[in-house]
């Protein structure tokens, strides 16, 4: 299970893969993905923008094309843009950046993801 901490306070529990998007429809590359559509009224994050997927002790994010990118902010801060339709492990304490939107994710039962109370 992977529980996703959006910066609205928001915290979402879903299975080992999932879609997050505006509007994210189902992709024949991700059979059974779960489908999260986050609000956004700045229209930042794409319609279909994200695939998550939890892989034993590691989290793995695709950006899927967005329009406005997909970022990794490292626990030291360090800035990682993804590369579109590149599946690109998350690091421990990383958070999520899609568009204007920001999240942290946490893979329940792993006591190595610890990530802070700020949202």
């Amino acid at each position: 299970m992977v529980e996703l901490v959006f910066d609205t306070g928001e915290r979402r529990l879903v299975a080992q893969l999932g879609l997050i998007g505006r509007k994210p429809v189902a992709d024949q590359r991700y059979p059974g993905a779960e489908l999260l559509a986050v609000k956004d009224p700045a229209n930042s994050i794409s319609a279909t923008h994200l695939a998550f997927e939890a892989d034993g002790d590691q989290l793995w994010v695709t950006d899927l094309g967005s329009t406005n990118g997909t970022q990794i902010i490292e626990k030291s801060g360090r800035a990682r843009a993804l590369t579109a339709r590149v599946r690109t492990a998350v690091p421990a304490e990383a958070r999520i950046v899609l568009g204007k939107r920001t999240m942290r994710a946490n893979l329940v039962g792993w006591s190595g993801w610890v990530f802070s109370k700020e949202y």
